[in-house]
Order: structure tokens, then C-alpha cells, then sequence
């Protein structure tokens, strides 16, 4: 299994955002369905936010190409530590707050 370090949220428009559910990636499988279980249903109740979770492999390559093809829908997604350091150095990232800093949560 691969390494879980950090969650991280993907710069997106602040607009686009607003105007669809809260989208949350991660690593699929058992591990996903216990996260649905555990923290978005949950959140979900407590928020009263929609949300939708995918899975993905990993790989910076995809985050790169959805941030340069214009095609990303991810508003948070778990990434391994590599990701989280060449996405934070090649600016993929954005904070909660604003595009200032990276979010990252260690696990």
C-alpha cells in the first residue's frame, strides 16, 4: 500500500467551486470506503456540504495535466510526500485560505 503522508488542496477557482459539490481524492478501495465512513459522511452531516469522492493511482503527471489541460474538477486530493513536495515547489497547490501557501495535513 502506498504511502499516505498528506492531504492538499488543488488551486481552483474560488466561482467553480461554489457552484458544484466538494470533490475529495483519494486512494480507492477499502482504505476509501473507510474514509466515506469515518470523515465524509460525517462532514457531510454536520456541513450540510454535497460532496463526491473519486479514486486515482497517484502521479504529479496527472496533476500537472489536469492543472494545465484546464480539466480540474478535484478540490482536495491525498497525495503521497513526493507529490506534496513537487506540487508545493511547482505552485499546483492551494491553501484553504488562498492560493498564499500548500494545505497539508500529515497522517
Amino acid at each position: 500500500m502506498k504511502l499516505l503522508i498528506g492531504l492538499a488542496a488543488l488551486a481552483l477557482g474560488s466561482a467553480a467551486a461554489q457552484a458544484r459539490d466538494l470533490s475529495v481524492v483519494s486512494w480507492g478501495g477499502a482504505y476509501q470506503d473507510a474514509q466515506k465512513e469515518v470523515y465524509f459522511k460525517p462532514f457531510m452531516d454536520k456541513t450540510k456540504i454535497k460532496m463526491v469522492d473519486e479514486s486515482w493511482d497517484g502521479g504529479i503527471g496527472v496533476l500537472r495535466a489536469k492543472l494545465q489541460g484546464g480539466a480540474n474538477n478535484w478540490d482536495v486530493v491525498q497525495v503521497e510526500s513526493e507529490e506534496l513536495l513537487l506540487g508545493c515547489e511547482e505552485g499546483l497547490f492551494e491553501s484553504s485560505t488562498g492560493p498564499s501557501s500548500a494545505a497539508a495535513t500529515s497522517t
